[in-house]
């Protein structure tokens, strides 16, 4: 940066005092920013010697022993704005460029005796010239190892982690046991490229690693059948083949393709507490079913991140609350250009994969969607292959949670869930309709369908040309279509008659047992006094609905037309 110009000084003292009093502010700023254009210190020097020249003395009149060492005088010049060298004194010089004596006379003393402007002998890295061998062998060796990345980042990222069976010190040991003895590195010098030139972690054990996957490894290890042994390795293979087609299903970006991901949480109990007496009691629980928006591949905001969470109490975790928050989400959201709708979820038949599912995205599709929609997929995965974007907001999530050493209600979730997704709560925000008990009049049993679910990797969902119904064809694996397109409806039904109750809040009374171990819980550990408490009034409330008594079916479920805009 050019540093504060000063105003040239009215000198008398020098021959050249007249030319620096015909100089300008603007000649001398322009000289100025010219100097400080560069931040390279050493091209300084030669700007200096540029405008300054050395002269022999012509004639010696020395006063005293030091003034008859000097070998040579300096003249010092300004450029202006016209590109004229004018003449100027010493102290002008300096005072334009803000600089002291001590550099001119560097640059000029080393100049006479080298020719050549001074050079930077401080520091610099002379050692990496040094070890450049060393350093590129270590590189080399880390990137020959495997690396995997996580699949609970919230975004892209760069990190990648290496296997959980490794440490640093194992793998300062492997790089040494095979490196030249020239090549060899001590502990800091390998730690530092690993550290500074990767993006590099340890994975943590796995914990819920596929079954089928550790069987055939296990088979694998003790088949001593060198026959059999090939075709378990084979069968292992075709079982991976099997979850990347999947994956790649996951990825899967098209102009006219929007894509779904969706599960849910693991319940998240409350109170949340640091007393030992929450190990062995029965708690509350709180359901955050997830939606995401996009591939995976793609990243993951608020806006495109929906979370459907409610408490047991409000309502079931079943079928008909997946279904409705699904619904919930293709009435309100925007397809247009759209064509196929991609729904990816786990295989969990109770909650994701049964005839409630298919029945709800049918209803939409024939009652609500738009005309530019000509088909829904659902796709399940392999069972232990099946990671999908909401394991990344569950991930973030649950790290969030371990900060919170007291979480007392309800609410407290909801806060650290909305700084991840958009909160919308079941029953409120979403009303439930009772989708299972509605199929049972219009779509065949599932004994009567054409395909067997728990077969099946994927159904395609149209409408059908003839009449007005629905059809689904399913598909056993993932990259061949084998199956036709079949009606799923009863004989003389049609969905257009389909008309859900709809299930009433609070509709779910939870058992006593662990209502009783929640109070006991609650009076152990804030005392007899608890209901007084403000960050407890939602347990107040909890035990004065709990307590009106048992409701009946009738009373339970208010019998409405589902006719939402």
């Amino acid at each position: 940066m050019p540093s504060k110009l000063p105003v040239a000084p009215q000198c008398s003292h020098h021959s050249g005092a007249l030319q620096c009093k015909k100089l300008t502010i603007r000649d001398l700023k322009a000289f100025h920013e010219k100097f400080y254009s560069t931040y390279d210190k050493l091209k300084e020097f030669p700007f200096i010697l540029k405008y300054t020249q050395v002269l022999n003395i012509k004639r010696r009149r020395p006063k005293n022993e030091m003034h008859s060492r000097k070998q040579f005088h300096t003249k010092y010049f300004v450029s202006s704005i016209e590109r004229t060298l004018i003449p100027v004194c010493q102290q002008t010089f300096l005072n334009s460029l803000n600089i002291k004596s001590l550099r001119v006379q560097r640059a000029i003393g080393n100049f006479m005796k080298t020719g050549t402007a001074p050079q930077e002998n401080r520091g610099g890295d002379y050692k990496s010239k040094k070890f450049k061998n060393k350093c590129l062998a270590v590189i080399l060796f880390l990137k020959s190892l495997k690396c995997d990345s996580s699949h609970y980042c919230r975004s892209s990222s760069m990190r990648q982690y290496l296997s959980s069976d490794l440490n640093i010190n194992k793998l300062i040991r492997l790089y040494n046991d095979q490196a030249a003895s020239e090549l060899k590195v001590k502990h800091t010098y390998f730690w530092k490229i690993f550290s500074t030139k990767f993006i590099l972690g340890f994975e943590h054990p796995v914990t819920d690693a596929c079954s089928t996957c550790i069987q055939l490894s296990l088979k694998i290890k003790s088949e001593t059948d060198v026959n059999k042994k090939p075709k378990l390795m084979a069968e292992k293979q075709v079982h991976k083949y099997k979850a990347k087609a999947f994956f790649d299903l996951v990825r899967k970006k098209r102009d006219d393709l929007i894509t779904f991901c969706f599960d849910c949480e693991k319940n998240a109990p409350f109170p949340k507490i640091p007393d030992q007496s929450c190990y062995y009691s029965r708690q509350l629980y709180l359901y955050n079913f997830t939606i995401t928006q996009g591939s995976s591949k793609d990243t993951l905001f608020k806006n495109n991140t929906f979370c459907y969470v409610w408490t047991e109490d409000v309502h079931k975790k079943g079928s008909n609350e997946i279904a409705s928050a699904l619904y919930h989400r293709l009435q309100n959201t925007d397809f247009h250009y759209k064509k196929v709708i991609g729904l990816v979820a786990y295989g969990c038949g109770g909650q994701n994969k049964n005839i409630t599912v298919i029945t709800a995205c049918s209803f939409w599709f024939q009652q609500k969607a738009p005309q530019n929609i000509e088909t829904i997929e659902l796709v399940f995965p392999i069972t232990g292959h099946s990671f999908i974007p909401p394991d990344r907001v569950f991930g973030n999530i649950e790290k969030k949670i371990k900060t919170f050493e007291n979480i007392v209600n309800p609410d407290q979730y909801k806060d650290i869930i909305s700084e991840h997704g958009t909160i919308i709560e079941l029953g409120s925000d979403c009303i439930i309709p009772d989708f299972k008990a509605a199929a049972e009049t219009v779509l065949k049993s599932t004994s009567s369908l054409h395909f067997k679910i728990t077969e099946c990797k994927r159904f395609f969902i149209r409408k059908s040309t003839r009449k007005n119904d629905i059809l689904v064809r399913r598909e056993p694996v993932y990259r061949h279509n084998m199956s036709l397109f079949k009606s799923i409806t009863k004989k003389n039904r049609l969905l257009e008659n389909f008309q859900p109750a709809v299930i009433r809040k609070y509709g779910v009374k939870v058992k006593e047992e662990k209502a009783n171990d929640v109070k006991k819980l609650l009076l152990k550990h804030f005392g007899e006094q608890w209901k007084l408490n403000v960050e407890l009034v939602y347990f107040k409330k909890f035990f004065e609905r709990n307590n009106l008594g048992p409701e009946d079916e009738e009373s339970r479920i208010r019998c409405l037309n589902f006719n939402l805009n």
